[in-house]
């Protein structure tokens, strides 16, 4: 009962229930009022891109209506400026220690999410010249994501990954005569939410924001004014990956999001039929009335989903999603290397080459060109609209040589691996982490009992591996996924599993979301690690790894009545949303209330949240 390290997870049918599930506690506001400034130094350092740097761009914009647009790259901490009209680079300037995402501001001014603990808010100009100034720095949540502009652009959105919140910050003009100058406001308000947040998208009106699950399906609604909770709900059987505003000509008073999801069937198993068929995993545009995630009941009959790819041809892990003002859908597609651009009306797409897992695009030159994040080749991908075709490859800098941990990653986010690129390991272990969903991909050797995959996050060296700890090596498990989860039509080396499993030892565990969001109480979470050792959790959950290689019974069973399970790790708990292997616990709470999990005395509501407050200092 450990990491399903099978690289993909099933979920419900597309048409299957459960779309608007509400979620209990899904949001409240942390505070009331003004939080307040706080102004951090800030330093704009111009590199040498000569210097062979990782960069990862995950943003890119245009700077008005020049032919300059600037590059957000996460892991240099870097900004890069780029001639769009002459396809080089003007610049590269450090400004944060890693980047979350960007926006742009009042034409030159772009806003940055500095993505730390920490976590800050920096706002960069971009000059006539092309050269970028520092204009300011302010604190906000800890691992800042994603940023949506306020209607009136005075305000700004922010989205915490590991804290699971949202921030609005004020941003005010300044009483200076010189033009555009304007100068950070008061973080007013936090709202608390039950997932990691992945996409904030406002409605046209302004007076809602939509946020999304960075990894799973689910999501909230909150009103601008005061981040309370307007409504919630979960996609269910779909992964969200992207959402935008969708200018619909034909039907200008309608407003309505559009929503790149990849469909996970639980009930499918990791046959080859299945996978050819887009049984198993799918990828999709859903249409969705904005009216939908405020009122999850209203005209159900108004819906429209859009396949991207099909059997032969299989678009794997869409990214991101762009319209020009003109309405013409740009869309990113990680898993196959290449942007879908089209119109959504006729449901036509032209899918065009990309470098290596492009995450972010916009369109620019009055919508002429789109410029495509190309994450894993440090380049953008110049598309001339009208031709359909590439104008051109921009290199951001040199790069360093690939590792074995690089060369890992660069399979694990490839969907090409997979029969007809239907899918990647990414697919499911989203950014290494997990959808929570459930798959029955015959990593326990057996079907018709499909199993939640857990994060590979901190689990490199858990082993064994699998629900029943089948697999005794990660190489083995990783094999085992390549070729019979994934189906894939290639012959694997042992060097190539290596360096996938090497990526995977590599991956981080996610910070605790205590600590993330910046509410651990030291007394708490001392008791409750001493009532952890005296409940015996420890017999099952052992040492620095918090597992066991044993296989224990812990009071349930699967489908096929499989009553033993390797003991999961803790490592990483409270940043899942799922708990056992049938997912039937929405929280951790509910599983020791619900089930008292194998604990040998009641305990108290004190007690439960001393062990609550351990558990998620982990």
């Amino acid at each position: 009962m450990k990491l399903s390290c099978c690289f993909l997870v099933s979920l419900c049918c597309l048409l299957g229930s459960g779309e608007h599930q509400q979620i209990p506690n899904a949001a409240k506001p942390a505070n009331n009022g003004q939080v307040g400034i706080t102004t951090l130094p800030f330093d704009c350092v111009e590199v040498d891109p000569n210097n062979p740097l990782r960069r990862r761009p995950v943003a890119v914009a245009a700077v008005g209506d020049t032919p300059f647009l600037v590059v957000a790259n996460q892991e240099s901490g870097t900004v890069s400026v780029v001639d769009g009209e002459h396809l080089k680079v003007l610049g590269e300037y450090k400004v944060a220690t890693k980047i979350g995402d960007m926006v742009c501001w009042h034409g030159n001014q772009f806003l940055i999410t500095e993505q730390t603990q920490e976590g800050a808010l920096i706002c960069i100009r971009v000059t006539a010249a092309g050269a970028v100034e520092a204009l300011w720095k302010q604190a906000s949540l800890a691992f800042p994501n994603k940023i949506s502009l306020g209607d009136d652009e005075q305000g700004c959105f922010v989205g915490g990954l590991w804290s699971r919140q949202i921030a609005k910050h004020e941003l005010m003009r300044t009483a200076t005569a010189e033009e555009r100058q304007w100068e950070p406001g008061r973080l007013r308000e936090v709202a608390e939410l039950s997932f990691a947040v992945g996409e904030l998208a406002l409605f046209q009106n302004g007076s809602t924001i939509l946020a999304t699950d960075a990894f799973g399906s689910r999501w909230a609604s909150l009103r601008t004014l005061d981040l309370s909770l307007c409504e919630t709900g979960d996609f269910g059987s779909r992964r969200i990956c992207g959402v935008a505003n969708w200018p619909d000509a034909s039907e200008p008073d309608t407003r309505k999001f559009a929503v790149v999801i990849q469909p996970l069937n639980r009930l499918a198993q990791a046959i080859r039929n299945d996978v050819h068929w887009g049984l198993m995993v799918a990828n999709e545009i859903a249409i969705r009335d904005e009216a939908t995630f405020v009122q999850p009941d209203w005209q159900e009959s108004r819906r429209t989903t859009i396949p991207l790819g099909g059997p032969g041809e299989a678009k794997g892990d869409p990214e991101s999603i762009a319209f020009s003002n003109s309405g013409e859908v740009a869309i990113t597609i990680g898993g196959v290397n290449q942007l879908a651009l089209g119109d959504l009306e006729d449901r036509s797409f032209a899918y065009i080459p990309t470098g290596r897992r492009p995450v972010g695009c916009c369109f620019a030159d009055r919508d002429r060109k789109v410029f495509t994040a190309d994450y894993l080749d440090d380049t953008l991908t110049v598309i001339d609209v009208q031709a359909y075709d590439v104008m051109g490859t921009i290199s951001l800098g040199k790069q360093p040589p690939a590792t074995a941990v690089e060369r890992g990653e660069r399979l694990f986010f490839d969907a090409t691996i997979s029969h007809d690129s239907w899918m990647s390991c990414h697919s499911c272990h989203v950014e290494g982490h997990t959808s929570g969903f459930l798959n029955d991909n015959f990593s326990d050797q057996s079907f018709g009992a499909p199993k939640r995959v857990l994060s590979l996050l901190g689990h490199g060296d858990t082993a064994p591996f699998a629900w029943n700890g089948s697999a005794q090596v990660l190489e083995e498990q990783v094999r085992s996924s390549i070729e019979v989860t994934m189906q894939t039509d290639q012959k694997f080396s042992q060097e190539q599993v290596a360096d996938l499993a090497e990526f995977v030892r590599r991956l981080p565990a996610p910070p605790a979301l205590a600590k993330a969001r910046k509410q651990q109480d030291t007394e708490l979470i001392k008791a409750g690690k001493q009532l952890f050792i005296d409940l015996n959790c420890d017999q099952c959950h052992q040492g620095q790894t918090y597992t066991s290689p044993e296989l224990r019974q812990v009071g349930v069973e699967d489908e096929l009545g499989e009553k033993d399970f390797n003991p999961p790790s803790l490592i990483g708990v409270s940043q899942r949303q799922q708990f056992f292997h049938d997912a039937r616990y929405r929280s951790l709470t509910d599983l020791f209330t619900q089930n008292q999990h194998q604990l040998p005395q009641e305990i108290s509501a004190e007690e439960l949240q001393q062990l609550l407050s351990f558990l998620n200092s982990l």
